[in-house]
């Protein structure tokens, strides 16, 4: 699928920059087909969520992130921590 896609307990980064882009612009592309849980909620820190990978594939930045319901609700804003250690 290629992108983060958000998981059980709303998890997700809230994302930051409003989805503007320098240089090709933003094209939103509506909700995908279907949602596969990668991450869930761990805590929330400075009004962002942090959450834990829960998935082998690992998230790029700005992908969309996305609830059960296929409501948007951020995007990936930060990725910490080690590659295999998910």
């Amino acid at each position: 699928d290629g992108g983060f896609r958000g998981g059980r307990d709303g998890g997700g980064f809230r994302g930051r920059g409003g989805g503007r882009f320098s240089g090709g612009g933003f094209r939103d592309e509506g909700p995908p087909s279907e949602v596969i849980e990668v991450s869930t909620f761990m805590h929330a820190c400075e009004g962002d969520a942090v959450t834990k990978l829960t998935n082998e594939k690992i998230p790029f930045f700005n992908a969309p992130i996305y609830l059960q319901n296929m409501t948007q609700i951020g995007k990936v804003d930060e990725i910490f921590g080690p590659i295999n250690e998910s």
